[in-house]
């Protein structure tokens, strides 16, 4: 990343149109999961220089793209993208 000061890292997803905060982790603060993804996410690489999430049981809505964000002192926040493509059996059928 450089030489920057990293003072928080913070995941978001795009949700129509707006950024939705999952997780953030500091030194200070520690970490923080959003309610609605507490138990389902979870950091696997904990640090403010290497960071990693893991979603577990994986829903269609969990489909899109997720941006980490390296807040640093003094520049502001250095973005990070990756999407996800989450994939799901259509059943069909009388006893639906």
């Amino acid at each position: 990343m450089g030489s920057y000061e990293i003072l928080q890292v913070t995941w978001q997803k795009k949700n129509t149109g707006v950024n939705e905060n999952l997780a953030t982790y500091s030194l200070s603060k520690g970490v923080n999961i959003a309610e609605t993804y507490r138990g389902r996410l979870n950091f696997t690489r904990l640090s403010l220089n290497d960071t990693a999430i893991t979603l577990w049981r994986a829903r269609i809505q969990d489909d899109g793209c997720y941006t980490c964000l390296f807040n640093t002192f003094p520049d502001g926040a250095i973005p990070q993208h990756t999407c996800l493509t989450v994939y799901g059996e259509v059943l069909c059928g009388e006893n639906l």
